[in-house]
């Protein structure tokens, strides 16, 4: 049994400007100073040991306008943030499934730029989408963890290893979605026919801040269609739809077993639509 107790305070200030350039246009800038309170590892090995807070300092710059008479949504933002004492879980070789514990990893830093649109190239036709390029690294995190792959292997002989330099997880370089619906008015039948689509596709992505290279999904892209009859004046909707058109497998987690439970073992969580999926949906709003 433990016991600890925290009395923390924090200023945490956010300042933003916008100018708006035109009846359409308007530019902007802000400051957020972030703040993370600390927290308590209650786990059997660490008994209630707390870690310091968490703060961090986002600036963000950006354009949101709107063109071709309200046809065309575009907005624009260019951001950066550094996240000091940074909250992060990390596994040690204690017990014979070794065991998570909570630490302050150190430095890290994210970058990048996100570019939305929305647009109607005709009235019964939408176009949307967004791409985003985004460099999230380690700066600073000396006593990193290692996975139970690595361990297996001898590539973390102290079970512990320097990470600066290395990825953050889960945030895949490049990132684009697109989505379009069109709709067929059909003036003697009482519904209308929407035809979309759907299309996401992303970078390469690690799932473990140890940056064990066997637990990166590679890049992927998928695929979705739709047909929906769409009710005009009674609330219902009916969906045929094709998920991953293209049977593209991929995971959406990744992560080394304990070398004592499963060694030089890997589990992956696929997705529901992780491959192809034909089906009929029916709605009905009352």
């Amino acid at each position: 049994e433990a016991s600890d107790s925290q009395n923390e305070s924090d200023f945490s200030p956010k300042v933003a400007l916008q100018w708006d350039v035109s009846d359409y246009a308007m530019v902007y800038a802000s400051y957020v100073s972030g703040y993370k309170g600390p927290a308590f590892d209650t786990g059997l090995i660490t008994g209630g040991d707390s870690v310091k807070p968490e703060t961090s300092d986002s600036w963000e710059t950006g354009l949101k306008s709107r063109w071709l008479d309200n046809r065309l949504v575009m907005n624009v933002a260019v951001f950066y943030a550094e996240y000091h004492d940074f909250q992060a879980e990390t596994s040690i070789d204690v017990g014979p499934l070794g065991t998570i514990v909570l630490t302050n990893a150190g430095e890290v830093s994210t970058q990048g730029v996100e570019v939305e649109f929305l647009s109607q190239p005709l009235d019964d036709w939408t176009i949307s989408g967004g791409i985003t390029w985004t460099d999230a690294s380690i700066d600073e995190y000396p006593n990193g963890n290692c996975s139970g792959g690595q361990r297996y292997r001898g590539e973390c002989p102290n079970n512990f290893q320097d990470l600066a330099g290395g990825d953050l997880p889960y945030i895949p370089e490049w990132k684009l979605n697109l989505a379009t619906d069109y709709t067929i008015a059909l003036e003697h039948a009482p519904f209308d026919v929407i035809l979309g689509a759907n299309l996401r596709s992303q970078d390469d992505v690690l799932y473990e801040l140890s940056q064990d290279p066997y637990t990166k999904q590679d890049a992927y892209t998928v695929v979705d269609l739709r047909t929906i009859l769409a009710g005009k004046s009674e609330g219902y909707r009916i969906t045929a739809f094709v998920k991953n058109v293209f049977d593209k497998n991929y995971a959406s987690l990744i992560y080394a077993n304990s070398p004592a439970l499963l060694p030089n073992g890997y589990i992956q969580l696929v997705p529901k639509y992780a491959n192809r999926t034909v089906g009929l949906e029916v709605r009905y709003d009352f």
